[in-house]
């Protein structure tokens, strides 16, 4: 991704409603976490390990995201 592109992408997220990012790469997915609250929640809620995140963004076996995505919809935060 160019340096221009990812600015608009970096533009974009900031200005975000959401409270994650998720991102399917093969079989993990990748969800970044975009606000506090969404931390929050994953922190109260979510058990991880240090090798599962890069940066702000948790990693995650695919067959676990339905699950995941359903608790965060149902806490009222966003995908």
């Amino acid at each position: 991704m160019t340096s221009v592109a990812q600015a608009a992408v970096d533009r974009l997220r900031r200005h975000s409603p959401a409270d994650f990012h998720a991102t399917l790469r093969g079989s993990i997915v990748q969800l970044e976490v975009l606000s506090a609250a969404g931390r929050e929640w994953l922190d109260e809620n979510v058990e991880s390990e240090g090798w599962q995140w890069l940066g702000n963004t948790l990693c995650i076996d695919y067959r676990l995201w339905a699950q995941l995505q359903d608790g965060i919809i149902e806490a009222g935060l966003s995908v």
